[in-house]
């Protein structure tokens, strides 16, 4: 499906589907938004918007201590 199609996209860790889009998580690398647009444009999919978002160390260091399943 599309979240394969575009967590394969390369520098792209992951993507899950949220609300009617996607959300497309990066190595922090690069700028994934030209690879997804052509990603899009190959596979006929219309874009209505694509923006970066860049997490805060704060999201960062909560994401990293809630990953391993001890969230309360």
């Amino acid at each position: 499906g599309a979240a394969a199609a575009l967590a394969a996209l390369p520098g792209a860790l992951g993507a899950r589907a949220e609300g009617a889009g996607f959300v497309v998580e990066g190595s922090g690398d690069g700028d994934l938004r030209e690879a997804v647009f052509e990603l899009a444009l190959a596979r006929g999919w219309v874009l209505l918007g694509l923006r970066r978002e860049a997490l805060s160390l704060e999201q960062v260091f909560r994401k990293l201590t809630t990953e391993s399943g001890d969230q309360p």
